[in-house]
C-alpha cells in the first residue's frame, strides 16, 4: 500500500479512536451515576422539562429555517435532508413535551417520543450525509415539502394510537435508542472518511458523537426523572449547541456545508504547507527563495548570508535577476511564467 494511503488510513483510524474516547466521557458519567446509586434518586420537575422541550423545539425550528434558506441558495442535497432531519426531530420531540403531564399515567408513550425523535433525526441525517457533496438539479417544490412535513407529522400521531400498553417498556426504548445510535455512528464514519478535514467537520462530528452518547445514556435510565434522565438531556443539548455552530457558520459564510468544509480544508492545508516550507528553509544547507510573477523576492532562507553574503533584509523586495547570470535571465523569466500559469516544471538550471 502506498505511503500516502497508509497515512490517510492511520489518520481516519486516529479520528475514529478519538471519537470513541470522546464517547467514553458522557457514558462514563452515566455509569458513575448508576454505580454510585444516583441513578435511583429522582428530581421530578415536569415544568422544567416542558420549558426545556419548548426551548429546544423553538431553537431547532430556527435552525430548520436557516438550513432551508441555505438549501435555497446552494441546492445542496445534504441541506435538504438536514432540514427534514431537524423538522422531523422537532415535531416528534414536541409530542414528548406535550405528554410530560401524563408521564406517570402513560409512561411508555411519554418516554417513547424521546428516542423516536432521535431516531428520526439520526436516520435523515445519515441519508443526507450519504448524499454529501451532491446538488439537486431542481429545487424541491412546495408540494414536496408539504408532503414531507405531513409524513413527519403523521409519525408521532400514529405512535399515539399504537398499542404501547402491550409492549415491554425497556425493549421498546432499547430498540429505538439502539437504531438511533447506529445511525448517529454511521454518520460519524461517513464524515471521517470524507477527504476534507477541517475545524467545522470536527465540530459536526463532535455534535453527532454527543447525540449518540445521549442515546446510550438514556438506556441506563431506570425511571423518568432520575438523574441519568436529566444528564442524558444535557448531553443531547450540548450536541445541539455544536450543531448550531455548524449551521450558523454555514449560513454566514458560504451557505453550503461542502463549500465551507472545502474552504476550511484548503486554508488549513495551505497553513500546514507554509509551515512545512518554513521548517525546510530553516534546516536546509541550501538557499530557498520564493518569488512573485515579476521575479521579486518575497522570502529567503537564512543561509543566504553565509552562501551569498546578503542578509535577508537586503534581499526582500528586490528582483532576483542581479543574482543570476545575464545569459540565463530570459530562461529564468520563462520558468517563472510557467509556474505562475500552473504548468509543470520538473527540471530547471540557471547560473
Amino acid at each position: 500500500m502506498p505511503a500516502r494511503s497508509n497515512g490517510l488510513l492511520f489518520d481516519v483510524l486516529g479520528k475514529i479512536l478519538g471519537a470513541v474516547l470522546l464517547l467514553c466521557v458522557p457514558v462514563g458519567l452515566t455509569l458513575y451515576f448508576k454505580v454510585t446509586g444516583g441513578n435511583y434518586s429522582t428530581a421530578e420537575e415536569p415544568l422544567a422539562h416542558e420549558a426545556a422541550v419548548a426551548f429546544v423545539v423553538f431553537w431547532v425550528s430556527i435552525l430548520s429555517v436557516l438550513s432551508y434558506r441555505c438549501y435555497l441558495r446552494s441546492q445542496e442535497t445534504f441541506l435538504r435532508y438536514l432540514t427534514l432531519s431537524l423538522l422531523g426531530g422537532t415535531i416528534t420531540y414536541a409530542f414528548h413535551g406535550i405528554f410530560t403531564r401524563w408521564a406517570d399515567t402513560n409512561e411508555i408513550l411519554f418516554l417513547a417520543y424521546g428516542p423516536a425523535a432521535r431516531l428520526v433525526l439520526a436516520g435523515l441525517f445519515f441519508v443526507g450525509l450519504l448524499n454529501f457533496g451532491r446538488r439537486d438539479h431542481h429545487l424541491a417544490t412546495w408540494r414536496y415539502w408539504t408532503i414531507a412535513i405531513g409524513l413527519l407529522l403523521l409519525l408521532p400521531i400514529l405512535m399515539s394510537v399504537l398499542p404501547f400498553e402491550s409492549m415491554d417498556l425497556r425493549k421498546t426504548m432499547f430498540s429505538l435508542e439502539i437504531f438511533a445510535f447506529i445511525f448517529f455512528w454511521g454518520s460519524v464514519v461517513i464524515i471521517l472518511f470524507q477527504k476534507a478535514y477541517s475545524q467545522l467537520i470536527l465540530i459536526l462530528s463532535l455534535s453527532i458523537v454527543l447525540f449518540a452518547s445521549s442515546s446510550v445514556s438514556f438506556l441506563f435510565s431506570v425511571k423518568h426523572w432520575d438523574h441519568i434522565f436529566w444528564l442524558s438531556h444535557f448531553i443531547f443539548g450540548v450536541g445541539l449547541v455544536f450543531l448550531s455552530v455548524c449551521i450558523i457558520r454555514s449560513r454566514l459564510r458560504a451557505e453550503a456545508f461542502d463549500s465551507v468544509f472545502t474552504d476550511d480544508f484548503l486554508l488549513s492545508r495551505l497553513a500546514a504547507s507554509a509551515e512545512k516550507f518554513r521548517k525546510v528553509q530553516t534546516v536546509s544547507p541550501d538557499v530557498f527563495l520564493s518569488l512573485d510573477t515579476d521575479g521579486n523576492i518575497l522570502s529567503v532562507s537564512a543561509r543566504s548570508e553565509s552562501i551569498w553574503g546578503y542578509k535577508e533584509e537586503d534581499l526582500l523586495g528586490r528582483g532576483c535577476f542581479f543574482l543570476i547570470h545575464p545569459d540565463d535571465h530570459q530562461s529564468t523569466m520563462e520558468a517563472i511564467r510557467k509556474v505562475a500559469e500552473g504548468e509543470p516544471l520538473t527540471q530547471f538550471n540557471n547560473r
